[in-house]
Formats: structure tokens, C-alpha cells, sequence
């Protein structure tokens, strides 16, 4: 997706919008982290990283562990989450 088209994908979702905040203002995090953070489940919250992940947005620095995931935003996700 352009950048246009990813700030409006993230801006249709209240959902969204809080993970990539999140992510911004805490550079790093695991799926139940920010779960517990903006009171949603885990399970939505991981749904969302791997839509963000398949887009670009953020990357997995742990890929190699099937829990206690954590994630960072990219530059693209860095610099889509500043004009939100």
C-alpha cells in the first residue's frame, strides 16, 4: 500500500490507530503488553501486528520464539504513525 493508503487503513480502526501509537510512544512490545495497555484482547492485538507486519509497519524482533513475540515499529511504520 502507498502511504496515503496505509494512513487510512490505520486511521478506519480505533483499534489501529491505538497499537501504532502505542508502538510509537513505546518502541518496542509484546502482543499482551499492549493488550493490557488499551484494555483489548490479546488475541485482536496479535491479529492487528500481523496485518501491520505484513504491510511494512512493524517488524518481529524475535521471530525465531512462537511466544513472548515483540515488536517494533519500521521506518515506514514510524513515519505513517507521525501523520496520524
Amino acid at each position: 500500500m502507498e502511504s496515503e493508503e496505509l494512513i487510512g487503513y490505520i486511521y478506519s480502526s480505533s483499534l489501529r490507530r491505538d497499537v501504532i501509537k502505542f508502538l510509537e510512544k513505546n518502541t518496542r512490545a509484546r502482543p499482551i503488553e499492549i493488550a493490557k495497555s488499551i484494555g483489548k484482547y490479546q488475541s485482536h492485538i496479535s491479529n492487528v501486528l500481523i496485518a501491520f507486519e505484513k504491510e511494512g509497519l512493524v517488524k518481529c524482533i524475535t521471530p525465531q520464539k512462537r511466544t513472548w513475540r515483540v515488536y517494533t515499529l519500521t521506518e515506514v511504520g514510524k513515519n505513517v504513525s507521525k501523520r496520524l
